[in-house]
């Protein structure tokens, strides 16, 4: 329930800086000269977007992995790890029946 109260204040600020904008948007032009050299702005570009990238490709590997893993510990472990598994959560934590009849 907290979650989606703060999400709410900060849709609602979201959309009171598009009002805002839109109906008083800034009067400043684009500049006619940079404060650094051309060359920095695509360097910059570079040193964000690289690991972007990295992350797009790592992730689909990462969940590969993550279910290879869990066989191995099925296969190494067996109906020990699988009660283990249906009590809590692959990548988030599950609440217990206690938690959930106490909120």
């Amino acid at each position: 329930m907290r979650e989606r109260i703060l999400s709410g204040v900060f849709e609602g600020i979201t959309v009171a800086c598009y009002v805002v904008y839109r109906f008083y948007p800034l009067s400043t032009p684009l500049p006619e000269r940079f404060p650094w050299p051309w060359w920095v702005s695509p360097v910059l570009a570079a040193v964000i977007g690289i690991p972007a990238v990295f992350s797009l490709v790592y992730f689909p590997i990462f969940l590969v992995l993550c279910f290879a893993e869990e066989q191995d510990l099925l296969w190494r472990y067996g109906e020990a790890y699988a009660g283990y598994c249906r009590r809590t959560g692959a990548f988030w934590p599950r609440r217990s029946r206690a938690q959930k009849e106490d909120s």
